[in-house]
């Protein structure tokens, strides 16, 4: 399997050092990143692998980028979850980790969610989180076919408890079924 060129890879201590924060390498006993706003500095776990490190950073710097946005200030005061900040915060480090043009090439030549991970050098469920918060002018830049061939919903965590068909494209036993309970609704 062909490595992405490093040029392109996401850098955290090249963002680390445009947002003028420090990064430090600590002996955690657990995964761990911790970022420390009035020290401006990013503690994480020193036996990480290249991957999770990877994430684990771009998931702090995140944090920095977000520091002064009206969601951090109203959770700190108490009004708005953690939950929403932390999601909003890896929303954005799956941006910043997979480029959408770095995504496109890797989906133009991979089928497996497995694959795009290791070329893009992150891992599976973070190409399928951001296969699931792409905006729209990120779906319009990624073409269907390459994105209906990919296996990334297989593993996703789905929101809700039953499926969902919307797709006439293959025949389904439900299909049969179907005329019957419209009928109902009449």
């Amino acid at each position: 399997m062909a490595s992405r060129r490093a040029s392109r890879r996401y850098d955290a201590r090249v963002q680390a050092a445009k947002l003028d924060v420090t990064i430090g390498h600590v002996g955690f006993e657990a995964p761990i990143v911790i970022w420390q706003p009035e020290f401006r500095a990013i503690l994480v776990t020193a036996d990480l692998s290249a991957v999770d490190r990877r994430e684990a950073l771009a998931h702090a710097l995140a944090h920095v980028q977000l520091e002064h946005s009206e969601t951090v200030r109203k959770a700190r005061a108490g009004r708005e979850s953690r939950q929403r900040v932390e999601l909003r915060v890896y929303e954005l480090a799956c941006r910043n980790l997979i480029p959408v043009a770095d995504l496109r090439e890797a989906l133009a030549r991979y089928t497996s969610v497995e694959d795009v991970a290791v070329w893009l050098e992150v891992n599976p469920d973070t190409v399928r989180y951001r296969l699931q918060h792409l905006s729209r002018s990120e779906r319009r830049a990624l073409p269907p076919d390459i994105m209906n061939r990919l296996d990334w919903y297989a593993d996703a965590k789905y929101p809700l408890p039953v499926s969902c068909i919307w797709t006439n494209t293959a025949p389904l036993p439900a299909y049969r079924k179907l005329p019957a309970a419209l009928r109902r609704f009449r």
